[in-house]
């Protein structure tokens, strides 16, 4: 792989560990304090839900179950399923926070949830479920994973995105952002060759990977057998060990 090789594999090994793993837990617990139990379950029914003259910026998701974002005046949430499994989900509102979970022994049905809102800047994923947003906006946009989950964004347009994924997670997304943080612990990946950035830093430890197009600085940290495809006129530096590679090619 191109790129320093550390002298000292523990002091490296260290750094990465705490930065990926570490970070990435700090970040993805309790979906940045929106506090949800899987045993004693906090959150409300749908029809319980008061959604006059809410507004919501970030989704949070823990479960199974498909969440559809899309753009609208207000905020309203919809939900398609069997009853069974309809009569399991909570919800909970809190700081500009919608949280969506099971509550009891999960049915093995799966649900589909379509929320509308005028704006989201930020999605946590927990689990084996998706979302898929129609876009993502703001100056500080982010997305985190969890599990084995997907995410999938149509129209990408932020100041700066933060990227998340531990586990076996996927990301699709595109658009435009002018900077980059991505950090995967794990197996998971970020698809993001459809998103154009100026600037990006780039974590991988484990066996992910990521791709994104870049004609500025791009900075990556990698450690194990992942990947990071870069395409555009970006000026790389990278720092790792293992088989893992970065690769800058012309767009």
């Amino acid at each position: 792989m191109a790129g320093k090789q550390f002298d000292n594999l523990g002091e490296f090994i260290s750094a990465m560990a705490g930065m990926a793993m570490s970070k990435a837990f700090e970040n993805l617990e309790g979906f940045d304090k929106t506090k949800f139990r899987m045993d004693q379950p906090d959150g409300k029914k749908l029809e319980e839900l008061d959604l006059e003259g809410v507004q919501i910026s970030s989704i949070a998701l823990l479960g199974p179950d498909t969440v559809k974002v899309i753009a609208g005046d207000k905020l309203a949430i919809e939900v398609v399923g069997e009853p069974e499994a309809d009569d399991g989900l909570r919800f909970k509102l809190e700081d500009g926070k919608l949280a969506i979970m099971r509550a009891g022994k999960r049915s093995g049905q799966s649900v589909t949830v379509t929320v509308t809102t005028p704006s989201l800047r930020k999605i946590s994923l927990m689990g084996s479920g998706s979302v898929h947003c129609a876009t993502l906006s703001g100056d500080d946009a982010k997305i985190q994973i969890a599990g084995s989950g997907s995410a999938i964004c149509d129209k990408v347009a932020v100041g700066k995105l933060k990227v998340r994924v531990m586990g076996s997670g996927s990301l699709v997304a595109s658009g435009k952002a002018e900077k980059l943080s991505l950090k995967i612990a794990g197996s998971g990946s970020a698809k993001l060759d459809a998103l154009e950035t100026g600037a990006a830093k780039i974590n991988i430890m484990g066996s992910g990977g990521g791709s994104f197009a870049s004609d500025g600085e791009v900075e990556a940290n990698m450690a194990g057998s992942g990947s990071v495809v870069v395409k555009g006129r970006a000026r790389c530096k990278v720092k790792g060990m293992g088989s893992g590679s970065v690769v800058c090619e012309p767009a």
